[in-house]
C-alpha cells in the first residue's frame, strides 16, 4: 500500500463516492491479469472501469488497440496511464480513480508526435479535459523528480556579504 500512495492526489473523493457507492456491495478486488500491465506497483484491479468495462476479458479487448503506445515506449508512463484507465487500482472504495490530467497531458505531449507521423490523431475516449487537475478528486500521477526536491532543490539567493556592489 505504501508504493501507491505517490500514486494518488487526495483532497476529496466525494463526487466519486457517490456515483459508485451502490454498486460497493456487489465489487470484489481480483488478481490483474492483462500481462502488459504486469510490474506495476498495483496487483489488484476491480470493475466497472471508467469505460464501463464489466470485466478483465473486455476491458483487455479494447485495451489491446492501445497498447502499441506502451510499447512504442514513446512516454515512459504510458503503461501507468493506460493500465490505471482500463484496470483500475483496487481500492478499499471501489471507486475506479482516473489518470490525473497532467499525466495524460503528458503522455498526449509524448505520443502524439509519433501517432500523426502514421496519420493517427489522440483518441477522443483519452480526451485530458476529462480528467481531475488533481485538487479536488482522487487521482493517479507520478511526480516529476524536481517535484520531489520541491523548494528543498532550488537554489537559494546568495547573501549580501556586506560589500555593496559598485555602480
Amino acid at each position: 500500500m505504501a508504493m501507491l500512495s505517490f500514486l494518488l492526489v487526495l483532497l476529496s473523493a466525494t463526487a466519486y463516492e457517490m456515483s459508485y457507492s451502490q454498486l460497493n456491495s456487489r465489487m470484489q478486488c481480483e488478481d490483474l491479469r492483462e500481462q502488459m500491465c504486469q510490474g506495476l506497483p498495483y496487483k489488484k484491479t476491480f470493475f466497472p472501469n471508467i469505460f464501463n468495462h464489466l470485466s478483465q476479458e473486455k476491458a483487455s479487448q479494447v485495451f489491446s488497440q492501445y497498447s502499441v503506445l506502451i510499447t512504442a515506449n514513446c512516454f515512459r508512463d504510458m503503461k501507468l496511464f493506460l493500465c490505471s484507465l482500463f484496470f483500475p487500482i483496487c481500492t478499499k472504495y471501489y471507486m475506479p480513480f482516473p489518470p490525473c490530467r497532467r499525466l495524460c497531458k503528458k503522455a498526449r505531449a509524448g505520443c502524439l508526435p509519433l501517432m500523426k507521423q502514421h496519420n493517427h490523431t489522440w483518441p477522443m475516449t483519452l480526451s485530458c479535459k476529462q480528467f481531475p487537475k488533481g485538487k479536488r478528486a482522487l487521482c493517479i500521477d507520478r511526480p516529476d523528480k524536481a517535484d520531489k526536491k520541491g523548494k528543498q532543490g532550488q537554489k537559494r539567493p546568495k547573501k549580501n556579504s556586506g560589500h555593496r556592489k559598485k555602480e
